[in-house]
């Protein structure tokens, strides 16, 4: 996370029990890998938990490069892909399906270029600030267009989905981003997924209500 190791290995711990209580409440199959987003972001904090300690402890510091491309893989491979496609899954109405889908060719193809980059310009991760503050060399040109991309496939999901509920998390997606952005930018990187890691929480919630439901409904009276 952006303060502190600590901080980062307690939600990765709060994080993975959230996951497993989101698949223990999922009614279908197909909402597993919204499901399984909490889970993921427990991996991811519990890697910059890691990266603290190589910039502040010593005998981590071998290890710093391998995790800081760890997280990047991580914040800019996988959530790209991975949010259209947890809400493209679970969508059974044909039309909102059809922008999903859409959502999802753009996020696979920002993934494909942010892998790209990462493979092929150096990054680097340095503690400034009492937050860690990540390098990235990659085209200055198509900066801005890729971000806004990123943008749009990992927050307007939850907003295209046709369950009403699932726009609380892109309320919160969006909100935490619009702070990060005015009060964090230098470290937008690291503290918006510290952000969306905990928000990722409200996943377990919805489906957890939604778990309920069904299963009042099936209760004789």
């Amino acid at each position: 996370m952006c303060f502190s190791s600590t901080a980062s290995f307690i939600a990765g711990a709060v994080l993975a029990v959230a996951g497993a209580a989101s698949l223990r409440v999922i009614h279908h199959a197909d909402q597993r890998p919204l499901a399984m987003i909490p889970f993921i972001f427990s991996i991811q904090q519990f890697i910059e938990g890691f990266l603290w300690l190589a910039h502040t402890h010593h005998s981590f510091s071998e290890w710093e490069m391998p995790l800081t491309y760890s997280f990047l893989f991580f914040a800019q491979v996988i959530w790209p892909f991975w949010v259209p496609f947890a809400f493209y899954k679970e969508e059974h109405n044909i039309s909102h399906k059809k922008i999903l889908r859409i959502l999802l060719y753009a996020g696979c193809l920002s993934s494909l270029y942010l892998l790209f980059c990462l493979l092929r310009f150096p990054v680097q991760s340095e503690v400034k600030s009492g937050h860690i503050h990540y390098l990235l060399s990659f085209p200055a040109y198509l900066s801005l267009f890729v971000q806004f991309v990123y943008f749009i496939v990992t927050v307007i999901p939850p907003f295209i989905a046709s369950k009403k509920k699932r726009r609380a998390i892109g309320s919160f997606l969006f909100i935490s981003f619009a702070v990060t952005f005015l009060f964090f930018p230098d470290f937008l990187i690291s503290v918006w997924c510290y952000f969306a890691a905990l928000i990722s929480i409200t996943v377990y919630l919805v489906l957890q209500d939604e778990f309920k439901s069904l299963m009042y409904r099936k209760v004789p009276f």
